[in-house]
């Protein structure tokens, strides 16, 4: 089974562009996950944290997270950029921008379970 890392934008309230609150830890399910490209309708990030720097800049939030989910788990919802959405997955980190990208980088990418 092969699992993803997903970067997502979080403001400072730890609230999801769908409106969820996200907690520190754990495993997390979207309360209005729906199959379609609706941003609204379940979690969103990057996916691997592979997008442009001024994209990411332009985000400019002050929290991200990487998450952790199955691949078969993801609706893909711009291929430039590299936004997904996702019905579940595993908090793994939370911290600035940086530092996440770093995590992805330096620790979990491309591991296979």
């Amino acid at each position: 089974m092969k699992y993803i890392n997903i970067l997502v934008p979080l403001d400072q309230n730890r609230m999801g562009v769908n409106g969820e609150v996200y907690p520190f830890s754990g495993f997390i399910t979207s309360k209005n996950f729906l199959d379609n490209d609706d941003l609204r309708n379940g979690f969103s990030g990057i996916l691997e944290g592979n997008c442009s720097k001024y994209f990411l800049k332009w985000l400019d939030q002050k929290i991200w997270v990487v998450i952790r989910t199955e691949n078969k788990n993801i609706v893909t919802v711009d291929y430039y950029n590299n936004i997904i959405k996702f019905k579940n997955g595993l908090i793994l980190y939370s911290g600035n921008l940086s530092s996440s990208l770093n995590y992805i980088k330096n620790y979990i990418k491309n591991v296979e379970v």
